[in-house]
């Protein structure tokens, strides 16, 4: 649960920013933006497929990791000044999406005793509500320092709280 709130309070608020930073830093119109919004989810298939064909043995660390790629291919993004560039990082995004996603309730669901299944998945929407703060936050923050370094500075705390729970909770790392 922790990963969940984590991920959504400094990864999701991600895509209030892409529109602006498509606009202000990368000069595209409507349709570029549009196929640079896509490269996320092309991404997340992408990678979904590729859990799937090779199966999840280490759930906890695809989860992780996923998350922590999202996070780093956001960072990236928030300092490229090359639509090309931006594209491939936000796909790179998508790859690590699709890590967290697919583990996201598989983990709950097995860790889980299953007269307590509903009340963790409860937790989960609890944890995916946070992303309302972070959406609150980094559109406060950009009005301070700018879209780019307000991205930069929630993924890359993102990135550090991320491998902070990986390094603290031992069962992330856990092959079972």
């Amino acid at each position: 649960i922790l990963v969940t709130v984590a991920l959504n309070f400094f990864g999701f608020p991600h895509v209030q920013l892409v529109p602006v930073i498509a606009r202000d830093i990368l000069n595209v119109g409507s349709t570029l933006y549009g196929i640079l919004a896509s490269a996320t989810g092309l991404g997340a298939i992408t990678g979904t497929l590729v859990i799937a064909s090779l199966g999840a043995r280490r759930k906890g660390t695809i989860y992780t990791l996923g998350a922590t790629l999202m996070l780093t291919g956001i960072f990236m993004f928030s300092f490229s000044t090359t639509y090309a560039i931006s594209l491939m990082l936000m796909f790179i995004a998508g790859i690590g999406l699709s890590g967290f996603v697919t583990m996201q309730i598989a983990l709950v669901l097995e860790g889980a005793e299953p007269e307590m299944r509903g009340r963790a998945l409860g937790g989960i929407a609890l944890g995916i509500g946070s992303a309302v703060f972070g959406v609150l936050f980094v559109g406060q923050l950009a009005e301070i320092v700018g879209a780019q370094k307000a991205l930069a500075m929630l993924s890359g705390s993102g990135i550090i709280v991320m491998l902070l729970l990986y390094w603290k909770l031992p069962t992330l790392r856990s092959s079972k």
